[in-house]
């Protein structure tokens, strides 16, 4: 009986194909060359080094902050992916979804760089973006300072204030749960510009304002939270008692800060599934290579059914999460922040899936995924943090269910033709598309199914546009009943169908040869992501079907409960689930291009 060594488990996430790193699902799937070449290749490389992964692990333990590490990427050029001249959204989910796949503290850590750096993208000075790009290349990050304690997310309620003063601003109140509110340099700052009005609940839209405040000796720092994702991450808060800020630190104009904030989550969604996506592959791989390589019974467990049937889902929700994290990241670079609609199916879809999976992946390694000097315990704590990452999934719900029902735009062209020239928008940056107008733009499913099914005559589309026929419907017995507007459970259950099958979509657009070949997309997608989402199709579109029953049970008409009961759960489960067995367990995971 062979055991699996500590060192052996380190250096899964450096499972090799033929002696080449195998990339994960966001760069197999991304289709452009950008992705996956230049800093972003050098960055990916260094974070593969076993001193690089070691250091990790023992920050990780210690629940240090990663300033090791930090320099290592800053000195591979961090900075150029972030500084505003360079930004580009697609590069930087990429970026996330590199550094998720080895270590989720480090990867929140520079992501929320990301996060706070958007502000400045959309409505800086050229004066503020050249001063803060300067400040980048010297080593300094970012902190985006939205959420105080008391109030949580309803940010309409914060009380820390900038009051006007002599040309200045004197900035009062604490801020809480700040990314880097200890650490990081440049505080991007959510301020109370405004009073509340007597008798007022909340505050309004225009009451607040962002200012960019350099972290200096009065600006006090908070005792860290200690959180159980994220161990390594700078997670506290920063009191500003009375300090003075110049009128040249406010980005945009006074009273705009609320919807500069707004706008810069519309876009930023997306980053989030990124990061799950991350999670995933580096779960992947580390529990297809224990199960390769753990033998009990006299050959490896990845022979076990029960094993094999756990490294399959794992296998299809890595496309799948994959998939949708690239779709939204195309979107927002396509869109800008009309996007909005894809971002937030991201968000929701990538995380719930990401915990779907890492969970498949524990059952795979047993007592050893709870070992915390054993890799895979860090993916079980931190990919419980995406899920609340840059707002809720519940908030991501409530976005999702208010598209549902907005009415359908005119069809001036196919469907088809929208999503082909989204993949096809070459890779933007940020300030171009950012500073765009956001328009509701969030076509129909069932008919983008439809479409691409009969230009492509792929079968898993077709039942992907049974299942959207199935929930329209469905969704349309709800209001004819007048439980939508009253039932957000309803209301959320059916957004959270919708999210699903929204990712099985893109793994389809993404994946699938005939797909790519009308939508004219070209990426590494292999042999193996083909069969991983023939059953991922078979297997959560089967579970989104009996979903549409309870979601039609909760209606309670029979209108609704007709509409589910003619939707088919998709077939073809059982040669998908072999044929992609056989690939993992004989190791051709994923070599060849589809």
């Amino acid at each position: 009986m062979r055991e699996i060594s500590l060192t052996t488990m380190r250096d899964a996430p450096q499972l090799t194909d033929g002696g080449q790193r195998t990339p994960g699902a966001w760069q197999r799937l991304a289709p452009t060359e950008v992705v996956g070449s230049g800093t972003l290749a050098e960055l990916d490389s260094y974070l593969a080094e076993p001193s690089t992964i070691e250091t990790l692990d023992e920050l990780e333990l210690a629940g240090a902050y990663p300033r090791a590490v930090i320099a290592g990427l800053h000195s591979r050029g961090l900075a150029e992916l972030l500084v505003p001249e360079n930004a580009i959204g697609l590069e930087l989910s990429a970026l996330q979804s590199i550094i998720a796949r080895r270590n989720g503290s480090l990867a929140i850590t520079v992501g929320v760089n990301v996060l706070a750096l958007f502000p400045l993208y959309l409505a800086g000075t050229e004066s503020q973006r050249q001063k803060v790009a300067a400040r980048l290349r010297e080593g300094a990050f970012a902190a985006l300072l939205l959420t105080e304690l008391p109030n949580g997310s309803n940010l309409l309620r914060n009380e820390a204030s900038a009051r006007a003063d002599n040309g200045e601003y004197v900035v009062s109140g604490e801020k809480h749960l700040i990314n880097g509110g200890t650490e990081h340099a440049l505080l991007m700052t959510l301020l109370r510009t405004r009073p509340t009005s007597a008798g007022k609940f909340l505050a309004g839209v225009h009451d607040f304002t962002l200012f960019l405040i350099e972290r200096d000796s009065l600006v006090q720092s908070l005792p860290r939270w200690r959180t159980l994702p994220g161990r390594s991450a700078d997670i506290s808060g920063v009191k500003f008692n009375q300090i003075r800020v110049p009128a040249d630190a406010m980005i945009g104009r006074e009273g705009q800060g609320f919807p500069i904030v707004q706008k810069t989550l519309m876009m930023t969604h997306g980053g989030i599934g990124a990061l799950a996506s991350g999670s995933v592959s580096g779960a992947f791989e580390i529990a297809l290579c224990y199960a390769r390589t753990r033998d009990i019974y006299g050959q490896p467990i990845i022979t076990l059914g029960a094993i094999g049937e756990h490294l399959v889902r794992m296998a299809a929700l890595d496309v799948v999460v994959g998939a949708a994290a690239v779709k939204a990241g195309y979107a927002a670079n396509c869109l800008g922040p009309s996007g909005s609609y894809f971002t937030a199916v991201a968000k929701y879809a990538c995380c719930g899936l990401a915990e779907k999976a890492v969970g498949e992946g524990r059952l795979v390694l047993g007592a050893r995924a709870l070992l915390e000097d054993l890799p895979y315990a860090r993916f079980v704590r931190d990919v419980t943090l995406y899920g609340v990452f840059d707002g809720t999934s519940h908030v991501m719900l409530d976005l999702i269910a208010t598209q549902m029902t907005r009415p359908a735009p005119d069809k001036a062209a196919t469907t088809v033709e929208m999503t082909r020239r989204m993949f096809a928008t070459p890779p933007q940056r940020i300030t171009e598309i950012g500073r765009r107008a956001w328009e509701p733009c969030a076509p129909p499913l069932a008919a983008r199914c439809r479409d691409l099914a009969a230009a492509s005559g792929a079968a898993q589309v077709a039942a992907l546009a049974s299942l959207a026929d199935g929930l329209a419907a469905v969704t349309a017995a709800a209001r004819a009943a007048g439980c939508w507007e009253a039932d957000q459970a309803l209301r959320f259950q059916a957004a959270g169908t919708l999210a699903d099958l929204e990712a099985l979509l893109a793994a389809c657009e993404l994946v699938l040869p005939e797909c790519r070949a009308v939508l004219a997309i070209s990426s590494h997608a292999a042999d193996a992501d083909v069969a991983a989402v023939e059953f991922a199709v078979s297997w959560l579109g089967t579970r989104a079907a009996f979903r549409l029953r309870d979601i039609a049970d909760m209606v309670g008409s029979r209108e609704a409960r007709h509409a589910a009961a003619a939707v088919e759960p998709p077939g073809g489960r059982l040669p998908a689930r072999d044929r992609l067995r056989e690939m993992l367990s004989a190791g051709t995971w994923p070599a060849r291009t589809a």
